[in-house]
């Protein structure tokens, strides 16, 4: 931190002294107007013969400016000298002058004051006085950590997968790589272990739902319609499915059909709780989307607090994602073990946020895991804290 306050220190003198040395510097004498406009008539002068001798004027016309040029350097003589009985009386023009030494001591001493008071206000209101240090030697170590945890998370997942070839039909085993291939980003081959894990279990609405979802971060946001496909079977079997209404829209919105993602947004408020957290978020959009068609936004009543919450609103994360030794016991579990594997990762995370209830982020993955896992009383607790947090 003292570095950080030496760096500040020089660099506030640096900037004092360049504003500072140009007005404490003496200049040399001032130099009345009279005697500079005679000594730019002497240049046209001289420029004038030039031209005559590159043949740029004739003998007349170079006699006609000689004469006006000469008019000019009688007149401003006159005044300098014959007409102005005092030429360096105050006021009097002169090019070159300095201000009075005093006006140039108030504007140091001002200078000096303000610009260090200027960059810590600045400073304190943009800065982060209070940030520790990060030396690179510390973050290049956390870097190769982070990149030794990604070898070894893909690692785990590989032998996950290679158990599951041996063992295709364990639906726990498909979710829990499903979970584990979008902990480490691999969006698009997450989406296939849902998509499996909804076919074994008949299609249930949860698994295609999040395989859809899936795609759609595969493809950074962009919706396709092999996904709106999927999220539309999800609200033939749930149409209370936010998740489902959300993508949709938002699918018609990238396509320019505003008309279309605004109904399905309104249908959206229709079928949530007062209270689900996503519901600031989606009257924005709907907001967005009348202003944009020139129409008034409707007016929409949500269900009471007390209705039963539909399933989890779209996240940006999935459910809790499993540790390395997580996966290296998953590798070997049977399907009861895996499935009380999961219910501890729930339980870890639950206790996390006993810890920093703030995280509403945290609060959703939570709501999202209890509805996977059936305890729907839970999830409702979660979506609650979520929804009283800003």
């Amino acid at each position: 931190m003292s570095t950080l306050w030496i760096v500040i220190a020089a660099v506030t003198v640096g900037a004092l002294l360049l504003l500072v040395v140009p007005l404490a510097r003496r200049r040399g004498p001032a130099i009345e107007r009279g005697e500079y406009d005679l000594t730019v008539f002497r240049d046209q002068l001289g420029e004038i013969d030039r031209d005559l001798e590159r043949g740029l004027l004739d003998e007349a016309q170079a006699m006609a400016a000689r004469t006006e040029i000469q008019r000019r350097m009688l007149a401003v003589s006159d005044a300098t000298q014959g007409l102005d009985p005092n030429p360096t009386a105050p006021g009097k023009q002169r090019l070159g002058s300095s201000p009075d030494n005093m006006t140039n001591l108030i504007t140091i001493a001002a200078l000096a004051v303000l610009v260090p008071i200027s960059a810590l206000i600045l400073y304190a209101r943009l800065g982060s006085p209070n940030l520790p240090d990060q030396p690179l030697a510390s973050r290049q170590a956390q870097i190769q950590q982070a990149q030794n945890k990604a070898g070894e998370m893909s690692t785990m997942v590989s032998r996950l997968a290679q158990r599951l070839k041996e063992n295709p039909d364990s639906l726990e085993g498909w979710v829990l790589l499903g979970r584990s291939l979008a902990t480490i980003e691999r969006f698009k081959e997450a989406a296939e272990a849902f998509g499996r894990a909804a076919q074994l279990s008949g299609g249930e609405a949860e698994y295609l739902s999040t395989q859809a979802e899936m795609l759609v971060m595969a493809e950074d946001g962009s919706v396709s319609a092999e996904a709106v496909k999927i999220f539309e079977a999800v609200l033939a079997k749930d149409a209370s499915d936010p998740r489902s209404y959300f993508y949709i829209g938002a699918g018609k919105a990238q396509e320019g059909n505003l008309k279309g993602a605004l109904d399905i947004w309104v249908k959206l408020v229709t079928v949530s709780p007062a209270d689900a957290p996503w519901l600031p978020e989606i009257r924005e959009r709907i907001g967005l989307a009348a202003k944009e068609l020139g129409v008034a936004p409707p007016q929409l009543s949500p269900l009471p607090r007390q209705a039963p919450a539909p399933a989890s609103p779209p996240a940006t994360a999935g459910a809790p994602g499993p540790s390395r030794q997580d996966m290296e016991a998953a590798a070997e579990m049977t399907a009861a073990e895996r499935e009380q594997m999961i219910q501890g990762m729930v339980d870890r995370l639950a206790q996390k946020l006993e810890d920093n209830p703030n995280d509403k982020q945290g609060w959703l993955r939570l709501e999202r895991a209890y509805r996977v896992l059936g305890d729907t009383a839970k999830a409702d607790a979660a979506r609650a804290k979520a929804a009283a947090l800003p």
